[in-house]
């Protein structure tokens, strides 16, 4: 095809718009007119390219905009006119797309590009008698989404009589469910009540979730249909975000039935897969998971059909999958069935790099996130080989709720081992494997975070994280903070630490390879001023220069400032100096924190709050707007400190209560600043439905404990607030959104034995 088709070209007008004046996702549309002209050039590469811009132009993620109106016709004529070079189907999709899209943006007028879509009606009709099925399905989608479904609904029950390719049926079927659900189920009762007839597997799946997404009740033939082994990249194309067809029926069960209803269908259909092809098992795992995050009753019930997964040793994939589950799932509910194969899996030897040592490296990380008592002497044995379960072990203190494992010699032993092979590395020739590179900088402070967190137990490692000061000066300080070494140990490492100060204080010898050195250098001065009983002067001096230098190194400064009130004469004049380099209305929120610390530790140092107050009422005039929660959350807790000094930032605190991960900081706030005020008396019952609401808002995940210790502070609840929490905590739906899958489960965990705790109270 070219632009000019039948007499006429597909792009009259196009110039007669002013796309310049319009907008799209990425600012002014002036470059839709060459992109549309490409579509319809016949040149298969540059409609290719063409396409794959427009998606992401005219139709972005979702959104819809001014310029997508006026471009909706051509794309229509260009999808409509033919030739073997158009990408029909691909066009069509993408109307069907913008057809879809409820997220108007810039300005864009609700409903005006639907209208617009179903005002090409004449020319998208004519292709659900295309030669290529995948045309004829784009148009079935087209029209689902923009035309009067009396108008519409002949044309998908024809397509359904007539089509003889399964697939095509499946398409016209779902066709169907957007515009008259009872219809659509009635078509696929017909496959249902004669399933030994069919023997297309994907059009029985497609029957199953239209019958239940129609709302009718579940039966046998359903769960019957359900089961056959669709591969997970097969299926209709144009409905549920492309979602696993599967995976969204377990879910729909889940949904209208219960999850007890979704459960026993899934153990069914699991049991049925295993032995199977490797691809269909996976699905039913991947629903698996959906289910445990969603529901806290399948923990129990599915863990023997998972635990079942791991006698299959020889499919790495499936055996990864079914332990990543169980470590959601819990000892609680495994351990009794699954411990002695995880035990087994971790302790086999195995080529370092191979699937039976990942899958080693998995079922120990399992153990360790059950508290196993075996698991450290099993990872003593295989530090190095064992990756992920050492990053698990060593994690503790990133995640709420979680310990460090319990001493055990084996592990320190290796931990020792480990350090000195860091370190040897270190001292060899730069790697240009970025990701080995990025194990290497991580895994100095994991080992020394858990020898840290071992305390005077872990004193045997003295030398090792002596020898560590030279690589990684952070972790080994802390580390050895955190042991507090004595007699001539101690010596030993006043006398490192006060080489490392030195070091750290003459110009990198390459800068350009090497990260700044200023906050390794105030944490060495940490230590010294530590474990020296009070020599401060490699810290004042190493706070000195850091205030000197770029706003990147001036919180660490300023918070380590805090401990030096005795050298507040000479500390003072330079932090109020630094204050007043970083600009009042500065957008970067580093610069706010920054800011926050200088003034925090000047009102300690002086007690003078009007710095700290001047600079928090700048940082709260940030709340509500985007990825600014955590920095006004901070904001709030500073102002928590000043207590009723902080009375006149009371409208910005207030302001911040809106903002679900900033709340409970702005709650405690305004509680400190006032504490017989009105949000601890007339509006009490309104700050905890504020915080109830923190619980169920899958922004804020990180928030919660917070929300829980304040609701708990106001105890005892208003009725109405306490039936919420006890909702909350009996229901079977998990409450928490979270960044992974396993905290998320822990989170909920968490969060319900707290509300009953608080309950109970």
């Amino acid at each position: 095809m070219t632009a000019e088709t039948s007499g006429h070209s597909v792009l009259t007008g196009l110039d007669e718009i002013d796309w310049a004046a319009l907008e799209h996702a990425y600012g002014p549309a002036e470059d839709v007119p060459g992109l549309l002209r490409a579509l319809a050039s016949g040149n298969a590469e540059a409609a290719k390219e063409a396409l794959y811009e427009l998606w992401g132009t005219v139709w972005h993620q979702g959104s819809v905009y001014p310029a997508t109106v006026p471009a909706v016709p051509f794309l229509a004529r260009i999808a409509t006119a033919g030739g073997p070079t158009t990408p029909a189907a691909e066009v069509l999709h993408l109307l069907g797309s913008i057809a879809e899209s409820s997220d108007p943006r810039s300005g864009a007028q609700p409903n005006a590009v639907q209208a617009a879509v179903a005002a090409c009606y004449d020319d998208i009709a004519p292709q659900l008698e295309a030669t290529e099925g995948a045309t004829r399905a784009a148009a079935m989608f087209v029209l689902a989404c923009s035309a009067p479904a009396e108008r519409v609904r002949p044309l998908f029950v024809e397509r359904w009589r007539t089509e003889t390719d399964p697939a095509i049926r499946a398409e016209a079927l779902h066709a169907l469910l957007r515009v008259d659900a009872p219809a659509a189920a009635d078509l696929a009762d017909e496959i249902l009540s004669a399933i030994d007839e069919w023997r297309d597997d994907l059009l029985l799946l497609s029957s199953a979730i239209v019958w239940v997404l129609a709302g009718r009740a579940l039966d046998e033939r359903v769960l019957d249909a359900a089961s056959a082994p669709v591969p997970e990249d097969s299926g209709v194309s144009h409905w549920y975000e492309n979602r696993d067809l599967f995976e969204l029926l377990v879910e729909e069960i889940g949904e209208r039935h219960g999850a007890q209803a979704a459960i026993s269908f899934l153990v069914k259909a699991l049991d049925n897969a295993l032995g199977g092809p490797t691809e269909i098992v996976e699905q039913r795992l991947d629903a698996a998971r959906g289910l445990i995050v969603t529901y806290r009753s399948t923990a129990t019930l599915l863990a023997e059909p998972i635990t079942r997964v791991l006698e299959l040793d020889d499919e790495a994939g499936l055996v990864g999958r079914a332990i990543s589950l169980l470590t959601l799932v819990g000892p609680a509910a495994a351990a009794p069935l699954a411990r002695e194969r995880l035990f087994s899996l971790a302790e086999s030897a195995a080529v370092p790099g191979s699937d039976a040592a990942r899958i080693a490296d998995d079922a120990l990380r399992c153990l360790l996130e059950w508290s196993d008592p075996t698991a450290p002497g099993l990872l003593a044995r295989d530090l190095a080989d064992r990756p992920r379960s050492f990053t698990a072990a060593a994690g503790f203190s990133t995640r709420p709720g979680r310990t460090a494992p319990p001493f055990d010699a084996g592990l320190l032993a290796a931990i020792r081992h480990r350090i000195t092979e860091v370190v040897d590395e270190a001292a060899g020739e730069e790697s240009t494997d970025v990701f080995g590179g990025m194990r290497r900088n991580n895994e100095p402070i994991e080992l020394a975070r858990l020898l840290g967190a071992w305390g005077a137990a872990a004193a045997p490692a003295v030398p090792e994280l002596i020898r560590l000061l030279a690589t990684s000066p952070t972790p080994a300080a802390r580390a050895l903070v955190a042991i507090r070494p004595e007699g001539p140990a101690l010596d030993d490492v006043s006398a490192a630490l006060r080489a490392a100060a030195v070091e750290l204080g003459q110009p990198p010898r390459l800068p350009e390879s090497r990260r700044s050195n200023i906050t390794e250098r105030i944490a060495v001065g940490q230590a010294i001023r530590v474990l020296s009983e009070g020599d401060s002067a490699p810290l004042l001096e190493a706070i000195l220069h850091a205030l000197g230098a770029e706003h990147d190194h001036l919180s660490a400064a300023a918070e380590a400032a805090a401990d030096l009130p005795e050298h507040a004469d000479v500390l003072v004049p330079r932090m109020i100096e630094a204050l007043a380099s970083i600009p009042a209305a500065t957008p970067s929120l580093p610069a706010h924190g920054a800011r926050m610390k200088l003034g925090h530790t000047l009102w300690r140092l002086t007690g003078d709050p009007g710095p700290l107050i001047s600079v928090l009422r700048d940082t709260l005039d940030l709340a509500g707007e985007s990825l600014t929660s955590w920095t006004v959350a901070a904001a709030a807790d500073k102002a928590t400190e000043l207590g009723p000094l902080a009375r006149e930032l009371r409208p910005g605190i207030e302001a911040a209560l809106q903002d679900a991960r900033a709340c409970p900081a702005a709650a405690r706030a305004l509680l400190a600043i006032d504490p017989e005020g009105t949000w601890a008396t007339d509006r009490r019952e309104e700050l905890a439905e504020r915080l109830i609401s923190v619980l169920t808002d899958s922004r804020a995940p990180n928030a919660v404990d917070r929300a829980l210790d304040l609701l708990a502070d106001l105890a005892p609840l208003p009725t109405a607030c306490a039936e919420k929490l006890r909702d909350l905590a009996e229901r079977d739906e998990r409450i928490l959104a979270a960044a992974s899958d396993g905290d998320l489960v822990r989170a909920d965990n968490d969060a319900q034995a707290r509300i009953r705790a608080l309950l109970r109270r």
